[in-house]
């Protein structure tokens, strides 16, 4: 297992300022990062939570890497052990793209967030940036961080403990879980951490489960010690060079993105590890899950099928790359798509999704933790606002500040997606730039603490008064929202159009 990033002298005996005790209680089922920084959240802002309940049977390992945004990491000011502990479990790499070929497009570039004049010294957002924030994190590592801090709190967190149903009482203002084995527990409000699989559809949204649709792609991911990888003469001769000295010494981590037809690969390769992802069409065999495991051979046979396929020669070092992966260790990864979901809470406002379990997100995306990590941030700050006596309105108004923002994000995930797999080689001959995936400021210069603050007396008004003329402004400058659905995408592509972002300045 991976050990906890330790605390050190810097950090271990800084307080942390907690708000004074709301009285509100919460529940919390889902010990993955929207579950944990929901706890954390929730105790900073002065709420007691009863417990964390995660059914997997042990510490959820999964995974390989994630970048989280500086809309996270800027709460981290509160929490001294998380801005310290950050810089150990993340890698500041910045990203190089490459064609099919090996052939350099464009970068490497650091994020947009790292540039100078990133954040405007005119306002206050260097004092709200927080720590330094790399491209990627360590999802194993960032992970123990948080359930290390969860537990230093002694917030209360048991593994192996099965939610299967949720419910509440209006009349006595709580909400409820069920477990497996029909015990009952009951809060002032539950959040629903608890991922894509979640129960608590039951009672939210109108009682439907959110339907998932194939968008006709899957995706290989894996992670393995980076000494395997550099083992083969011909991944050491095109990246061994660049991890001399890697981190400390005056190198950087290896962050690279190729793109080929319909296909792309991205390739991490740091001090300690290998990791790369391979996003292609879905032969049926893929699930929504970590648990599938296909070999390297299958890959490589893909990678053979592509190029009789297209025509597309993909150099010989990344396949030798693909090669160095371990047996049984490459997951395949359905990528479904779940139309925008504008309901999370339940009608009594007691029970409240976060995370995936309220909007997921493609693992391409490079948004969905984030995402999750905002939600947490959000309703704990709309729970202190609101305080006990509305707690069912504080979860609607942090419902009413958040879903735009949320639903644009995913859409702008699927874009992506899709603009990487339909390069437009005529542009990027012109202007190499336009390959690059984009994310823009208005997600990663937002502050869901400091917006929840700004806008809950306005956002409770409208629900209030039935007011629809309130407009969030967490979503790109000059964006009108517009409703969009999954199939709508499906049909677009499938005519060859290109997905639009919309109106509204995204950059």
């Amino acid at each position: 297992m991976t050990s906890l990033p330790e605390t050190t002298s810097a950090n271990a005996n800084i307080p942390i300022k907690r708000s004074p005790p709301t009285g509100i209680t919460v529940l919390i089922v889902g010990a993955g990062v929207a579950g944990l920084m929901s706890a954390l959240e929730c105790w900073r802002e002065g709420h007691e939570v009863l417990g964390v309940f995660e059914r997997s049977a042990d510490v959820l390992l999964s995974g390989d890497i994630f970048g989280i945004g500086p809309s996270v990491t800027r709460n981290f000011r509160h929490w001294p052990y998380l801005a310290t502990s950050l810089q150990t479990v993340q890698y500041d790499a910045w990203l190089a793209y490459y064609s099919y070929s090996g052939t350099h497009i464009f970068g490497p570039n650091p994020h947009e967030f790292n540039k100078p004049g990133a954040f405007d010294d005119s306002d206050d957002d260097k004092l709200k940036k927080g720590p330094y924030t790399a491209f990627l994190q360590s999802r194993p590592k960032f992970y123990l961080m948080l359930l290390h801090q969860v537990q230093e709190l002694g917030i209360p967190i048991t593994f192996n403990r099965s939610v299967e149903d949720y419910y509440e009482d209006v009349t006595r203002g709580v909400g409820g879980i069920v477990f497996a084995d029909g015990e009952k527990m009951e809060a002032d409000v539950v959040l629903a951490a608890d991922g894509v699989g979640s129960k608590a559809w039951k009672i939210v949204g109108g009682g439907e489960k959110v339907k998932a649709t194939s968008c006709g792609y899957a995706i290989y991911r894996t992670a393995y010690p980076v000494k395997l990888a550099l083992e083969d003469p011909l991944v050491r001769e095109r990246w061994g060079g660049g991890l001399r000295g890697s981190e400390g010494e005056g190198g950087r981590p290896i962050f690279e993105f190729w793109v080929g037809p319909d296909l792309h690969v991205v390739v991490v390769l740091t001090h300690d590890l290998a990791s790369w992802s391979l996003t292609h069409k879905d032969d049926g065999t893929a699930k929504e899950s970590w648990a599938g495991l296909t070999s390297p051979d299958t890959v490589l046979s893909l990678l053979t099928s592509h190029t009789a396929t297209t025509g597309a020669l993909w150099h010989p070092a990344l396949k030798a790359l693909i090669n160095t992966t371990p047996p049984s260790s490459i997951i395949d990864w359905k990528l479904l798509w779940r139309d925008p979901q504008p309901e999370w809470t339940s009608p009594g406002g007691h029970v409240l999704q976060v995370g995936d379990s309220a909007h997921s997100f493609l693992p391409t995306s490079g948004n969905g933790a984030t995402q999750a990590m905002e939600d947490a941030i959000s309703i704990a700050a709309c729970l202190q606002i609101g305080g006990r006596s509305n707690v069912a309105w504080a979860t609607r108004v942090h419902n009413k500040l958040r879903f735009h923002r949320v639903s644009l994000a995913q859409k702008q995930g699927i874009i992506n997606l899709a603009a990487a797999h339909h390069t437009e080689w005529n542009t990027i001959d012109t202007d190499p730039s336009a390959v690059a995936a984009k994310l823009g400021s208005w997600i990663w210069k937002h502050d869901p603490e400091g917006y929840a603050y700004e806008k809950y007396g306005l956002a409770f008004r409208s629900l209030v008064d039935g007011d629809e003329e309130f407009e969030n402004t967490n979503v790109p400058k000059g964006c009108v929202y517009e409703p969009w659905t999954v199939g709508e995408l499906l049909r677009a592509m499938e005519r060859g159009e290109k997905l639009l972002l919309g109106g509204g300045d995204w950059s």
